[in-house]
C-alpha cells in the first residue's frame, strides 16, 4: 500500500511538472476587421476620412507565461480593407462632381508587449494584452473612369494594440481561440499627381487608422 501511494504521488508530481513546463502557446486566427472613427468616415469635410469598408485580418500570435498570471506576447498580422466611392466638387463641363474610386487599404506588421492571464474556469483562460510595434501600411490607388490619377504609397509607422482573448482547452494541447482587439496607427503617405496645369504635384498626408479586429482560430500549448 505504501509503495502504491508513493508511485501515485510520483506520477501526479510528474504530471503536474509536465503541465507547468508548457509555458508557451501559438495561435492562428482570423476574422472581420472594422474601421472605426476617421478611418471609416466618408465625410468629405473630414480631412482624415479614410472611406474604408469592413475588411479582414489574419494573425499569428505567440505567448510565453513567466508564471500563472503574467507573461509576454507577440503578434504578426495582415489586414486589408475595401473602400467606398467618393465625389469631389470639380467642375466638369456645365458643372457637377467627379466620382473617384480607390482600390484598398492594407497593412502588415508586428507588435509585442505584456500579457496578463486569468483562469475563467477549467481549461478556459482569459488573456489581456497591451502591445506596441511597427506596421507597413499601403494607401489606396485613386482612379477616375478607369484611369489611374495617383498611385498608392507604402509607409512604416508605429502602432498601438490592446485587446482581450479566450483560450478554451479541448483536453489536450490544442485549444480554441477567440480574440477582440483595437489597433491605432497614423502613417504618412506621399501622393504624386498632375494638376489642371499639367504640373507634377507631390502631397503628403497623414491618415489616422483605427480598427477593431474580431477573430477566432486554434492554438497549441507547448
Amino acid at each position: 500500500m505504501a509503495i502504491a501511494l508513493l508511485v501515485s504521488g510520483v506520477l501526479q508530481a510528474q504530471e503536474t511538472r509536465v503541465k507547468t513546463e508548457k509555458k508557451s502557446f501559438l495561435t492562428l486566427h482570423g476574422g472581420p476587421s472594422f474601421p472605426v472613427g476617421d478611418f471609416g468616415s466618408d465625410n468629405m469635410g473630414n480631412q482624415y476620412a479614410g472611406f474604408a469598408k469592413t475588411g479582414y485580418t489574419v494573425n499569428l500570435n505567440y505567448g510565453y507565461l513567466f508564471n500563472k498570471n503574467a507573461g509576454l506576447t507577440a503578434s504578426a498580422f495582415y489586414n486589408s480593407f475595401g473602400t467606398k466611392q467618393f465625389a469631389l466638387s470639380f467642375l466638369e463641363g456645365s458643372g457637377g462632381t467627379v466620382t473617384l474610386d480607390m482600390d484598398h487599404w492594407k497593412f502588415y506588421g508586428l507588435t509585442a508587449g505584456p500579457l496578463m492571464s486569468f483562469d475563467v474556469s477549467k481549461n478556459i483562460y482569459s488573456d489581456i494584452k497591451v502591445m506596441a510595434g511597427m506596421v507597413n501600411a499601403n494607401s489606396p490607388k485613386i482612379s477616375y473612369s478607369g484611369i489611374v490619377m495617383a498611385n498608392g504609397d507604402w509607409s512604416w509607422a508605429p502602432a498601438l494594440q490592446g485587446g482581450i482573448s479566450l483560450r478554451m482547452g479541448t483536453g489536450s494541447n490544442i485549444f480554441v481561440f477567440v480574440n477582440a482587439d483595437y489597433m491605432y496607427m497614423k502613417p504618412k503617405f506621399s501622393y504624386t499627381y498632375t494638376d489642371e496645369n499639367d504640373q507634377l504635384v507631390k502631397e503628403d498626408i497623414r491618415q489616422k487608422m483605427s480598427v477593431v479586429n474580431v477573430s477566432a482560430g486554434i492554438g497549441i500549448n507547448f
